[in-house]
């Protein structure tokens, strides 16, 4: 059988799939997978020249050198692109929530923190468009874009992980705000808009989107221990830890069921 030959690219949370394909490559024998991982907006230090991707900073040079993927990357030569992350993330949405409420919310059926904080009620279709804005804004739609200019091979993007359940401690790392949406039951709310925005957004610059796997979730807004504990760094020079206090990295064992993801998108 052919292997499917993708390419990845990410911020710092292609360490997790990098992570499971490294532990466990023959789980995914139909995929040939090129990875390159940078830290902040690096990867849109490139441009598209006569179909190839061209690192044109030395930041950049220095990651396909460091991932072998040589001086840049012949677009042709892959059958699809995975952008990994890259703030496509409902943490994006916090601070709609913590501003406004909207009429889809279970909360505004009974009284809730309304009565003490000063937010304001706008309409479905206000809080849809500005959700819209805040994951447009992000680094995966400018690299799909940019792809956009230089392949018609399809584009998938995944889900950044929702925070760790540990993000339930109000205040840390600005998160607490995910602690109210449970409280006042409009977690899967909040959660629905964000999965059907980033569909409707990514479709719109022609890529398709891959929610966060079910089975990783807790409470719609969180990811469950056993995908967070023992993630890793994103590194091409051994595997490290990320700190204690990480709250937003998951591990190898959520790459694999990305990765699981991919292999069956492509395969359809």
């Amino acid at each position: 059988m052919t292997s499917l030959r993708l390419c990845i690219l990410g911020n710092s949370h292609l360490a997790a799939l990098k992570d499971a394909w490294d532990a466990g490559p023959e789980r995914w024998p139909g995929l040939d997978l090129t990875m390159i991982g940078g830290h902040g907006a690096t990867l849109l230090e490139t441009s598209v020249e006569q179909g190839r991707l061209v690192p044109i900073s030395d930041a950049a040079r220095g990651l396909f050198a460091r991932y072998d993927a040589g001086p840049s990357i012949d677009l042709a030569a892959f059958d699809g692109f995975i952008i990994a992350g890259a703030q496509i993330a409902l943490a994006r949405l916090l601070a709609l929530y913590q501003d406004a409420r909207w009429t889809a919310l279970p909360s505004l059926q009974w009284v809730s923190d309304l009565a003490t904080e000063p937010v304001t009620l706008i309409s479905n279709p206000a809080a849809c468009a500005i959700a819209e804005i805040r994951l447009a804004d992000s680094l995966a739609i400018r690299l799909v874009d940019r792809l956009r200019t230089g392949t018609d091979r399809p584009i998938l993007v995944t889900s950044q992980p929702r925070s760790a359940v540990a993000a339930i401690d109000a205040g840390r790392k600005g998160l607490g705000r995910l602690a109210d949406t449970v409280r006042n039951g409009d977690a899967e709310a909040l959660s629905s808009l964000f999965d059907q925005t980033a569909m409707r957004v990514l479709r719109r610059h022609g890529a398709r989107f891959l929610p966060q796997p079910p089975e990783t979730r807790a409470a719609d807004v969180f990811t469950s221990d056993p995908y967070v504990k023992g993630a890793i760094r994103l590194s091409v020079t051994g595997r490290q830890q990320q700190p204690k206090d990480d709250l937003i990295h998951a591990n190898g064992a959520y790459g694999a069921l990305v990765l699981d993801q991919l292999a069956e998108a492509f395969a359809a």
